[in-house]
């Protein structure tokens, strides 16, 4: 966002020329800043050679870029649903529009994200078979994050080469205690609200589920 090459301009907005310039942009020049920002992150706050943790599912298309610029990098990929996960990221697309626009159309905000999150995928996939490092990737489901968390968290660990402790097991239960999953209550959506099908969804994530069915 920083550098004007986040993909949330387009989703929490209407901005089909914004889409078009950004899908042109090398982001080659951004990885290099993005680094330097984070090693004057950790010159500012003393934290050298302390690991960071980063959640961002923009770095599913760059790959590559990721391991040119952080070697050592340990990609966790939590799998799920590709069609759940554009009903819910449309819902939460068309909410943010909806509040930073006059109109916003359901169908319309549907569509973005079945294309964004199809081609983000698409070279995610493709990268995967090509990109080599795969013993530093570890692949996860979604259900069993929400149901084994314990478990997971220790494979993580592991896979970091960081530590797992008694008081590591005890933060991660408080953790699921204080932000049990629907405390707030649950919240619905579909494909068919934002006027997309089931079958253009299959079509569209064929390729990603061929390669990653066993973890959705």
């Amino acid at each position: 966002e920083m550098a004007f090459l986040a993909n949330i301009n387009a989703t929490a907005y209407t901005a089909p020329s914004f889409d078009t310039w950004i899908n042109k942009q090398d982001f080659e020049p951004w990885y290099v800043w993005f680094k330097r920002y984070l090693q004057y992150v950790q010159w500012e706050d003393g934290t050298a050679g302390k690991p960071f943790v980063l959640k961002a599912p923009h770095h599913l298309g760059f790959m590559p870029l990721v391991f040119k610029y952080f070697p050592g990098a340990v990609v966790v990929h939590t799998h799920r649903d590709p069609s759940t996960a554009v009903a819910s990221f449309a819902s939460l697309a068309q909410a943010a529009r909806a509040a930073n626009q006059y109109s916003a159309d359901k169908h319309q905000t549907g569509r973005y994200i079945l294309d964004y999150m199809a081609m983000r995928l698409r070279v995610y996939t493709a990268d995967r078979a090509t990109v080599g490092h795969e013993d530093q990737f570890i692949d996860l489901s979604y259900k069993k994050v929400v149901t084994e968390a314990v478990n997971i968290v220790e494979r993580v660990y592991e896979k970091a080469g960081v530590p797992f402790t008694e008081e590591t097991v005890k933060a991660v239960k408080a953790w699921e205690a204080e932000f049990e999953q629907h405390k707030h209550g649950g919240h619905s959506y579909s494909l068919e609200e934002f006027g997309l099908t089931q079958a253009e969804a299959d079509e569209a994530f064929k390729p990603y589920m061929q390669r990653f069915a066993e973890f959705v």
